[in-house]
């Protein structure tokens, strides 16, 4: 019984651990730039192909601020953007660095301003729906150290 608690310990550090992990992966393999590589080494990033994510922050022309790993927050004109965006959304571009502080875009992707809140909310009410019928429809037996059906009156 205590292998059951000990497994079932093991399963939720690891289910902790993957998006930490996640966000802590070097992606040095990338054949693209990324905003930090193009802050620190700008001559050098002229003509490479990048990615770039941040915040619309001007429309004409489309001016992105990205966040730095460092804190610090670099803005990019964009040419060269196939969708139609606003002020406050999320864009990810594709494209080519021309200057240390202009994409030429290849491609992108919107997010809107409130679709990281939507996410974590979902998320947030998706664990409080499986909290609750755990609540409701099992007990724990401290005897065994385990869950076991039994939590409504029969």
């Amino acid at each position: 019984m205590r292998w059951r608690a000990l497994t079932a310990l093991l399963v939720v550090l690891l289910q902790l651990f993957v998006p930490v992990g996640y966000g802590m992966a070097d992606y040095s393999d990338t054949p693209f730039k990324t905003a930090d590589e193009i802050a620190a080494n700008q001559q050098s990033a002229v003509g490479e192909e990048a990615v770039v994510y941040g915040q619309v922050v001007e429309l004409d022309p489309v001016v992105i601020r990205a966040e730095l790993d460092d804190g610090r927050e670099v803005e990019y004109r964009t040419a060269g953007v196939d969708r139609q965006v606003d002020v406050g959304e999320y864009l990810e571009v594709y494209g080519v660095v021309e200057t240390q502080q202009s994409i030429l875009a290849r491609g992108t992707v919107v997010r809107g301003e409130r679709e990281h809140w939507y996410t974590y909310g979902v998320s947030f009410v998706a664990g409080l729906v499986v909290l609750g019928r755990i609540v409701r429809d099992w007990t724990v037996d401290l005897d065994r150290l385990a869950l076991v059906p039994g939590g409504r009156d029969a």
